[in-house]
């Protein structure tokens, strides 16, 4: 969309960041939204034809908005474990396929002034164990507080579905038992 401003149903590319492997983002739903001037019933009317036809070009003035606003970047499985291993090898880092993703995407697009850019880590590289590996040739480990994790007894409770009870279960659960 950033690159065109035609959003069009592709088939799905698995990556080494699933969370980046999506069709139709509910976020980006939102950011028509805004965009339209928080006009609902236009927002319905693009998304409805963009399920039915499989594509959709917002306003000029929408993508226009939308470009002024964000840049978008992207990296394939070879890029990310490549952003993952420059990391590692100039700050002793180890970091997550969607964390190389956003930092890639920063190095972008940092200003030519040198304008300080900051990337958020957005998952613990555990999480992408073989991922890692291939990259830099370590395999992360769990974090000390879930390093039990998978030996844990697992609970549940099952609660009606009822919004009084669900709040006095949580209230009763809670650390702080007097809210």
């Amino acid at each position: 969309f950033f690159e065109t401003g035609e959003l069009i149903i592709q088939p799905v590319v698995p990556t080494l960041s699933p969370a980046m492997d999506i069709q139709i983002s509910s976020n980006f739903e939102r950011v028509l939204f805004d965009l339209s001037g928080c006009d609902g019933s236009s927002v319905k009317s693009a998304m409805q034809i963009f399920r039915n036809r499989g594509k959709m070009r917002p306003t000029t003035q929408i993508f226009e908005e939308a470009s002024r606003l964000f840049l978008a970047s992207r990296l394939d499985d070879q890029g990310i474990k490549k952003q993952i291993d420059k990391i590692y090898q100039n700050y002793n880092l180890i970091i997550d396929p969607h964390t190389a993703t956003g930092i890639h995407a920063a190095e972008a697009f940092m200003s030519e002034d040198n304008t300080p850019m900051v990337a958020l880590g957005t998952a613990h590289p555990s999480k992408f164990p073989e991922a890692v590996e291939e990259a830099i040739g370590v395999r992360p480990s769990l974090p000390a507080g879930l390093s039990s994790l998978m030996e844990r007894n697992e609970k549940v409770t099952y609660l009606p579905n009822n919004l009084f009870q669900v709040k006095k279960f949580i209230r009763q659960h809670s650390q702080n038992h007097e809210r």
